[in-house]
């Protein structure tokens, strides 16, 4: 049990340094080296008020948990879903886009 929160705060820490870090260029390489230490690590975290499992060495997971997965995209869903309406999500990967489709336009 404690090896599992070790690791969480390490995880949490190293999150928070990545998103205080103002230089683009040193937070890319930070992404870069984090990909590699995390790979095949798994955590299981809400985002958005959605759960996810996540592998911390993939990118698009590293990105969903660092907040920073395609947020213009994230931002036009919030904009212009609506309660019921019917959408298609072609080629979704892990499904980031679609859970938030799910969230807002509800089971219908």
């Amino acid at each position: 049990m404690r090896l599992k929160k070790d690791r969480s705060l390490i995880i949490n820490a190293a999150k928070f340094i990545y998103l205080k870090t103002p230089s683009r260029a040193l937070r890319r390489v930070y992404f870069n080296i984090f990909c590699t230490l995390m790979r095949g690590r798994k955590i299981k975290t809400l985002i958005n008020g959605l759960a996810y499992e996540l592998d911390l060495g993939e990118t698009i997971d590293i990105a969903l948990y660092l907040g920073r997965f395609e947020p213009d995209v994230s931002s036009a869903i919030n904009k212009y879903t609506k309660p019921e309406m019917v959408i298609l999500d072609i080629g979704a990967n892990i499904g980031a886009h679609t859970l938030l489709f799910g969230k807002i336009a509800g089971e219908k």
